[in-house]
């Protein structure tokens, strides 16, 4: 939510404590796949990447920080009924509260980028970002407003993203997981939801509101809220993980197992997870993006994007090689390209958004990240995450617990 303000931060150093030197097991005893925390060396309220990086980890290292905590606590009471209901409980309002904060930090990022001084009031359950613009700043033009009033939703669909991406590679899939991925993929579409509810208006900082009010600065008829709804709801539905998710959450609270396999389908020799869809919101229309992995349980699995806006006027195609060996065992590569075509009047026809990731293992529990990148109006890189055209690079560190 946006009013012209911004938040502040989680902490996380007791939980930290509490997962570090544990030994993770399923919910039945049996030895568990790891759980990944990868935390960007940047501010998550000036960074996008860092922004998604930090909502994903603080979500899994606090919910299974409270796991461990309830198990020493509750001992062999932590696997009844009545205590996995308290857990899934803990689970909602932790993921809830994460995704609050960093919803009003990527308001906040935009606003601290065209020189405002953002605040944030973070409230758990809500949250409310004020820009605070200077008198000798002017408020931006409204597509770089419409951009600010987008970020917030655009934060819980990048964080569903990875948290997808996670989980269809492998990574532990809890109940913790699962709750963590709804929230976050059914986040835009309660919202839009409420915004629907007498009352929700541009004045009262709602972001749907105020997206549409900054497209019509533009020139530009936005799409109905109840168009927008629709859109949402499809990318949650089509999206075969957010089922399985439902699937799992039930399994868990009727057997206390949540390992479930991640749902792929086979293309001739090649095995490939179902198409996970994202409904974003750019600074002048609306963009879906449909993301798919080959051989994703293997050494080497291959991610395949495709993305439009929804005006016709913009596609995206990306492909990404992930974990690729090299001389060095320790190190693995991860080279991503996406190009961009446009048909928009006054624009660059073409866009692009290369880069690689170098991933060097320290040691068994962590490694070092480093994703170095160029892309120029990029349809996600640049329009929706707001990065600027030019050469960057974000150092990272991965810790498995």
């Amino acid at each position: 939510m946006v009013s012209g303000r911004k938040k502040s931060f989680l902490a996380v150093p007791l939980l930290l404590a509490l997962a570090v030197g544990t030994h993770p097991t399923t919910e039945d005893g049996s030895p568990a796949k790891q759980i990944h925390l990868r935390l960007t060396f940047y501010p998550p309220l000036t960074d996008a990447l860092a922004n998604t990086d930090w909502s994903v980890s603080t979500t899994k290292l606090s919910t299974y920080g409270v796991k461990q905590l309830g198990r020493w606590i509750l001992g062999r009471k932590a696997d009844t009924l009545p205590a996995r209901l308290l857990y899934c409980l803990s689970d909602l309002t932790l993921a809830w509260g994460a995704l609050v904060y960093f919803h009003e930090a990527a308001h906040y990022r935009v606003a601290a980028r065209e020189g405002g001084d953002p605040h944030i009031e973070f409230q758990w359950f809500q949250g409310m970002t004020y820009f605070n613009w200077p008198a000798e700043v002017a408020e931006p033009d409204p597509e770089t407003m419409a951009e600010a009033c987008a970020a917030g939703i655009n934060s819980s669909e990048t964080s569903a993203r990875e948290l997808e991406r996670g989980l269809a590679l492998g990574e532990k899939a809890g109940h913790a997981d699962w709750t963590a991925y709804l929230v976050n993929q059914l986040h835009g579409t309660f919202y839009l939801l409420r915004s629907l509810q007498p009352g929700a208006s541009v004045t009262g900082g709602d972001d749907n509101h105020s997206w549409n009010y900054y497209l019509k600065q533009q020139g530009i008829t936005p799409p109905d809220l109840r168009n927008q709804l629709g859109r949402s709801l499809a990318a949650d539905v089509l999206s075969v993980d957010t089922w399985a998710a439902f699937l799992a959450m039930g399994r868990y609270l009727i057997n206390g197992r949540s390992d479930m396999p991640w749902p792929t389908w086979r293309i001739g020799r090649w095995r490939a997870s179902f198409p996970h869809f994202s409904y974003f919101r750019s600074p002048r229309t609306e963009v879906i993006e449909a993301r798919l992995y080959l051989q994703p349980q293997r050494p080497v699995p291959i991610e395949l994007s495709l993305a439009m806006a929804i005006d016709g006027e913009g596609w995206r195609l990306g492909g990404r090689w992930l974990n690729i060996a090299t001389p060095l065992k320790t190190l693995r590569l991860s080279p991503f390209l996406a190009l961009d075509f446009y048909s928009e009047s006054g624009r660059q026809p073409l866009g692009f958004d290369s880069g690689i990731e170098l991933d060097w293992r320290l040691f068994r529990q962590g490694r070092i990240i480093l994703t170095f990148w160029y892309s120029r109006d990029d349809l996600l890189r640049n329009r929706i995450w707001g990065y600027a055209e030019k050469w960057l690079a974000r150092l990272g560190m991965e810790l498995c617990l």
